[in-house]
């Protein structure tokens, strides 16, 4: 393995965190919007911190993250950590049994914050649209770049 950040392992351990505070399920986009929001909670006013450190580029990082995200999905349902659950708006992924007993095992420092902060992010946009949430992603960017 040539790199840990941002590869297919490393992306699957943030799913399972994430996924292990989500209860039913969520889609694939909404997976990579939290995680987003997630690692860089400071910039959303959710904490303090950014969890893989501060990042000029860090909003550029979204169209690479999502795609990332959806080849690991694949992955991860074919390893029996996820599930794909069928809703009203498309496919939804849901941590299986398997997989919630792997994110049990994580107590990093790293893991511990995430999961506190995406249980944060999934409380403070679980009632928003996909495209609510990509405004609140897109203006964040915008005064980003602004800097």
């Amino acid at each position: 393995m040539e790199k840990v950040f941002n590869s297919a392992f490393e992306t699957s351990l943030r799913i399972m965190l994430l996924l292990s505070v989500c209860g039913n399920g969520i889609t694939a986009d909404r997976i990579a919007e939290y995680d987003l929001l997630t690692v860089y909670s400071r910039y959303f006013g959710l904490s303090d911190q950014v969890l893989n450190g501060d990042n000029d580029f860090g909003f550029s990082e979204y169209a690479a993250r999502r795609k990332n995200i959806q080849g690991t999905l694949k992955d991860m349902v074919l390893d029996g950590t996820v599930k794909v659950v069928r809703g009203n708006d498309g496919f939804r992924y849901a941590i299986t049994e398997a997989g919630f007993n792997a994110s049990k095992r994580m107590q990093s420092e790293y893991a511990m914050t995430y999961k506190k902060l995406a249980l944060v992010t999934a409380r403070k946009y679980g009632s928003k649209t996909d495209s609510e949430i990509m405004d609140v992603i897109n203006k964040a960017s915008m005064k980003s770049l602004r800097r």
